[in-house]
């Protein structure tokens, strides 16, 4: 029994586990930021990402993150977004299985309002962006304005 355990632990730690997510954009609190137009206070890196098969050319999706960013196999673009880019959270999704995760893993699914290119795949922004803690036991949000504002 600890055995497996053990084993499970070391597979998924070693990356050889599957993340999977689910829609929780109708579900209170996340339901609140559906909807919301978020505008950058600084540049950011929009990252174009392949998943498991790094030998992929192209990306299965894009991330936001801050300069400097990240490279990896997995990365397959990088753009660097001035301040003023404008995103609207369509949807919000949850890890299912990721364990070993200290806090829920959350992301938003994002459509850009003022991107000069047009990136026909999903497009998520990280809820640590934004939310510095989700509201629990009916209570509000606190986000985080550091990166993004709030509003229009």
């Amino acid at each position: 029994m600890i055995s497996g355990i053990i084993i499970i632990a070391a597979i998924t730690v070693s990356g050889y586990g599957t993340v999977d997510f689910d829609d929780v954009s109708t579900i209170t609190p996340y339901s609140e930021v559906v909807g919301l137009i978020v505008t950058s206070k600084e540049k950011v890196i929009l990252h174009g990402w392949t998943e498991a098969d790094h030998t992929v050319e192209h990306p299965v999706f894009y991330s936001f993150s801050l300069p400097p960013g990240t490279d990896n196999r997995f990365v397959k673009s990088r753009t660097t977004i001035p301040a003023g880019l404008r995103l609207e959270i369509v949807a919000v999704e949850k890890c299912k299985n990721c364990y070993l995760d200290l806090k829920p893993r959350i992301k938003f699914r994002v459509n850009p309002r003022n991107l000069k290119t047009d990136h026909d795949l999903p497009i998520y922004l990280n809820d640590s962006f934004l939310v510095e803690e989700w509201g629990e036991n009916n209570e509000p949000i606190t986000y985080d304005y550091s990166v993004f504002l709030v509003g229009s």
